[in-house]
């Protein structure tokens, strides 16, 4: 899945986000990551989008590098282990 896909509004001219607010968007993500960490012999992924670019508004970063979301909720979902490390 490409967790990276998960956007939030945004009002930028020429720009057509699709309708997930930015309250939306850690939840999704979470359990976008829950799915990919639940996978038999999975172990690990890296998340490729950590700022917005020109074209597409779906880092974890806005554009300038300024924080977009609540970080240590972003640390808490990116720091669990695969199901298979827990066994």
């Amino acid at each position: 899945p490409d967790a990276g896909q998960i956007q939030r509004d945004t009002a930028q001219p020429g720009i057509v986000p699709p309708k997930k607010s930015k309250l939306k968007a850690l939840p999704k993500l979470e359990k976008l990551t829950n799915v990919i960490l639940s996978i038999e012999n999975m172990s690990g992924y890296c998340y490729t989008q950590l700022t917005d670019v020109e074209q597409e508004q779906n880092g974890i970063y806005n554009y300038n590098r300024t924080k977009k979301f609540d970080m240590n909720r972003i640390k808490t979902i990116f720091s669990k282990q695969p199901a298979s490390f827990l066994k």
